[in-house]
């Protein structure tokens, strides 16, 4: 199974999980055979952080290359120990402030998990 497989297995199975380097314990949001710090091929899963926190949005007002309506805000969230991941923040209310606390959320789309955010 690939690491994006793999990934979504664990999206499916309710959780988000991130890579951690065996080798040099470098975490990863995105899921590569290889790890970006030393290019070892050492891997195991970690429950992801609960919750982040933005660092920095978007409020998209055309769609952009997917089947949510405008506007749609995406954010780049800080989870601590050098990881970040960006995707929709979902739920109403304002565009958030950067520092606005975020969670995980999983939801599907055309019949595969998404992770996405919401405010904490």
């Amino acid at each position: 199974m690939t690491p994006e497989e793999q990934f979504a297995a664990h999206l499916t199975a309710g959780e988000v999980r991130f890579q951690r380097c065996g080798a040099c314990g470098a975490l990863r949001s995105i899921p590569r055979a290889v790890c970006h710090h030393c290019l070892s091929r050492e891997a195991r899963w970690e429950p992801a952080p609960a919750q982040g926190v933005v660092v920095s949005f978007i409020v998209a007002h055309e769609a952009i290359a997917t089947d949510v309506p405008a506007p749609y805000t995406v954010v780049h969230a800080d989870f601590g120990d050098a990881v970040r991941f960006t995707a929709n923040l979902v739920g109403d209310g304002p565009s958030p402030a950067i520092g606005t606390p975020v969670r995980f959320v999983i939801a599907e789309r055309d019949g595969r998990p998404l992770a996405q955010l919401a405010r904490a």
